[in-house]
């Protein structure tokens, strides 16, 4: 059963973001910008079914991966 996790919206709209960015890019830095924010994507998107192997329930899944976010959030607020 397929069932929407934080992980799986943020990987999905990171890549359609990418998408974007690489069609309506003018500068040539956005094309860039646009490959690393679709590997990051692609790499959220890998991490989401590594996370709904080991089957867990949808809140467990859905409590894992919040705690992920806000973990790299917390990281980022002490790195800048």
């Amino acid at each position: 059963m397929k069932i929407l996790t934080p992980f799986f919206v943020i990987s999905i709209v990171s890549i359609i973001y990418s998408l974007y960015l690489f069609i309506i890019d003018t500068t040539g830095w956005g094309a860039l910008a646009a490959f690393y924010i679709g590997i990051v994507g692609i790499f959220v998107f890998f991490i989401d079914m590594l996370i709904k192997l080991f089957n867990l329930t949808y809140i467990r899944i859905a409590l894992v991966q919040s705690f992920l976010i806000m973990l790299v959030f917390f990281v980022y607020s002490i790195i800048y």
